[in-house]
């Protein structure tokens, strides 16, 4: 297993300094300092993105939590085949009575990795539901728990502290290759990502670009039901 993922991580350095190298040349040709210069941090970006998504998947992986690759993670993975430009948090759902069980170990795990636990104490945190911040650097991992309540609308949902998915979704997993791996996501993802982001998800919009953009995001969030009531 350690073997095979440093080898992944070589394959991704050797592609990343390949274009960077494809570039330069470009630039070169064109004597255009600006382009590199954009494209090198796009680069670097990539490649930290890939780094942190093989980190998480590595830990999980040796601890047999199962997970899924989820919203604008996945929505990048299958519409684009690569991360969204604008999206650098990463987000991870893990079935609750599995997150509860693992959940020191996790977060343990992590943080000798380097990353940071924004907010409560660890002992503190352990509710159905319950999402977890994680930070490195630039990195930004999310992680949520995800329950039933068989008192809450007759049982039809998965649920977090904030958002519903039918059950359906992630009772039915389907696997996608990203970056040559494997993951894990609520399926059939096309029709889980027509429930969460609506039938014009093949187009890319950015919802982040003002403060009135995403009061809106969350108000069409509501109006779907995929943000619970009061939440």
């Amino acid at each position: 297993m350690v073997k095979s993922n440093y080898i992944i991580y070589l394959v991704i350095a050797l592609r990343t300094a390949q274009e960077i190298k494809q570039r330069l040349n470009f630039c070169a040709e064109n004597k255009s300092l600006f382009i590199f210069m954009h494209d090198y941090f796009s680069l670097t970006r990539k490649m930290r993105l890939h780094w942190r998504q093989y980190t998480k998947k590595v830990i999980l992986d040796k601890m047999g939590v199962p997970f899924f690759l989820t919203h604008g993670a996945l929505l990048g993975a299958y519409r684009d085949g690569d991360w969204i430009k604008w999206d650098d948090d990463v987000e991870l759902d893990i079935f609750d009575e599995i997150f509860q069980d693992y959940y020191d170990k996790i977060c343990s795990a992590l943080m000798n990795d380097g990353f940071v636990i924004r907010g409560r104490k660890i002992e503190k945190r352990k509710k159905p539901g319950e999402k977890v911040n994680l930070y490195r650097y630039k990195e930004s991992i999310s992680i949520r728990g995800i329950y039933t309540d068989p008192n809450y609308e007759n049982d039809k949902y998965r649920l977090t502290n904030v958002f519903q998915y039918l059950r359906k979704f992630h009772d039915n997993p389907q696997n996608i290759e990203f970056k040559n791996a494997v993951f894990q996501a609520p399926g059939p993802i096309e029709d889980f990502l027509e429930y969460r982001y609506g039938k014009d998800w093949r187009t890319p919009i950015n919802l982040y670009t003002s403060k009135e953009a995403k009061k809106a995001n969350f108000k069409t969030l509501y109006e779907r039901g995929i943000r619970r009531p009061g939440r």
